[in-house]
């Protein structure tokens, strides 16, 4: 009997050693499993922001494709070079239609404002109502920036229902080096 007694306690010792084995083992698998977690949970956040930087960086390429666009547009409407050729050509782009012409343009001496140069025009045109209208149009439309600082609309000379109109139109250019 004393064996069995002896047998059960190393049985009884040896069940608590695995028992303890088991629970520090199920202990260092949930502390184990709460680090993965936390991992996953720190690089998810970090997925996110990079994410929300990614998105706000497609933002800032469309907005500078924008801004490229406008800057194209802002360079043509007001040119580094102050072209009276090109000037001419915008004017006579915008008065292209069947009845109607620019008969004269002179233009003024340039002046320099701020940071850019006027270009001033004196544009006499001829045609029917509906055309200075829409040369007008076309004008405000152009590439080129125009300003127009007087108009003066009298009866045309060769047809009726012509109007002559001499118009003091400025076109703009920057300048290399705008003085200060």
């Amino acid at each position: 009997m004393k064996v069995n007694g002896k047998a059960r306690v190393i049985a009884i010792g040896i069940i608590l050693v695995v028992l303890i084995m088991v629970v520090f083992g199920a202990i260092k698998q949930y502390n184990s499993w709460r680090l993965v977690r936390q991992e996953i949970d720190s690089r998810g956040k970090l997925i996110a922001q990079l994410e929300s930087k990614w998105s706000s960086l497609e933002d800032i390429k469309q907005e500078t494709i924008t801004l490229e666009k406008q800057l194209s547009l802002l360079q043509k409407a007001f040119p580094l070079e102050p072209s009276r050729e090109e000037l001419l050509l915008s004017i006579h782009e915008a008065a292209s239609t069947p009845t109607s012409s620019v008969t004269e343009t002179r233009f003024q001496e340039d002046k320099s404002v701020d940071n850019h140069l006027e270009l001033p025009v004196n544009i006499a045109f001829e045609g029917p109502y509906r055309e200075l209208v829409e040369f007008l149009g076309d004008l405000q439309s152009s590439t080129r920036a125009f300003r127009i600082d007087s108009l003066k609309i009298t009866k045309g000379k060769d047809r009726p229902f012509q109007l002559r109109a001499e118009l003091l139109v400025n076109g703009f250019a920057r300048q290399k080096n705008p003085a200060n």
